[in-house]
Formats: structure tokens, sequence, C-alpha cells
């Protein structure tokens, strides 16, 4: 049988983490000849998926203010979050509509049994293809590659903390707008949402 072309094709990202599991993803798939090697394919597939909810992730950024910090292996929390906070309301509901469908599809492929050289290919090409979108949605790296947030933290104090002992102390005009913006829309917008 024919390969299927000569190997993962994907431009550098600048996410040390993620670029350096897909050159080995077109090294694996290269060298795939097996079942088991197919398999392994599928599994650096779910691995780049890992770092890149980590490297597109931040919780400064990502989070709302007292919110519960997703788990650093909540790949899907972790973009849907970050979707909803780069491209929230209308404008942004096709790019996450868009986003949310290729992700579903990536899911699919990489949790299917892959044990074929088109299911590996077919896993590879659709990992690289969420890989590069979000990349184009992301031009600067916005996470972490590592995660030093603990899952289950708040992010951020409580809005209640007490002030500063300083008696000339007055609340950030800033703050306030935020607190009472926060005050009006205290839904938690779920992630995924079209």
């Amino acid at each position: 049988m024919p390969r299927l072309g000569t190997g993962i094709q994907a431009p550098e990202t600048g996410w040390i983490p993620v670029d350096d599991q897909v050159r080995q993803l077109n090294q694996r798939y290269l060298s795939a000849q097996t079942p088991e090697d197919f398999r392994a394919v599928g599994l650096l597939c779910r691995d780049i998926l890992l770092s890149l909810g980590r490297v597109v992730f931040d919780p400064d950024r990502h989070v709302k203010l007292g919110d519960p910090m997703p788990k650093l292996d909540d790949t899907k929390l972790r973009i849907g979050l970050m979707l909803n906070a780069e491209f929230p309301g209308e404008e942004g509901a096709r790019i996450r509509t868009f986003t949310t469908a290729a992700w579903v599809f990536v899911q699919h492929v990489v949790h299917a049994q892959i044990d074929t050289e088109t299911k590996a290919r077919l896993a590879a090409d659709s990992t690289v293809y969420i890989v590069n979108t979000l990349r184009t949605l992301m031009p600067e790296p916005s996470g972490r590659a590592e995660g030093n947030e603990e899952a289950g933290d708040l992010v951020g104090g409580s809005a209640w903390d007490e002030p500063p002992e300083d008696e000339d102390w007055e609340p950030d005009p800033e703050d306030l707008a935020y607190l009472a913006e926060f005050a009006e829309d205290s839904e938690i917008e779920p992630p995924w949402e079209p």
C-alpha cells in the first residue's frame, strides 16, 4: 500500500513544546508500519492537544476573578475559556463555532481506535489543523507551557478582600467598574458556546 504523503506538514508556531511534539509526530508517522506504531501516532496527537491547551491558556486573561482554575489537563475547558475571553459576543461567535467544530472532530479522530495508516494520518492532520487554527487566532503565545497554577485555585483575590490599612486608600475606578459589570453579568459563560 502506498504511503499517504511524505509526512505531516506543519509550520513552526513558536510554541516550543507544541513544535517539538509536531516534529516528533512527523517522524513517528513516517516510520509507522504496524498497528502499534499507528496507535503511538494517536497518543502523540493527544499529547500535542494537552500541550496546546497549556500554551494558549493564560489564567490572568482567560479566567474571571474568583472562578476556579481549570485542571492542567482539561484542554477542552482551557481552550474554551480562551475562546470566550478573546472572541466574546456575537462577533466572536463564528470563530468559537468553527474552532469548536474542528475540536470535536479532532477529539473523535484521536480517541478512535487508531490502528491503520489512514486513521493515523487523519488523526495527525486533524491535530496539526487545530494547532494551526489556534496559532492563527493567537499570534502571540498567551499561556505558560508549564502550569504553575493549581487546578481548583481561585483566580485573583476575592472582590471582598480587606483594603490596605492605609487610611487614604480608595478603590481603583477601573476595579469598581469591573465589579459593577461583574455584578450585572454574574452568570459564567460556559465554554464552547457559539
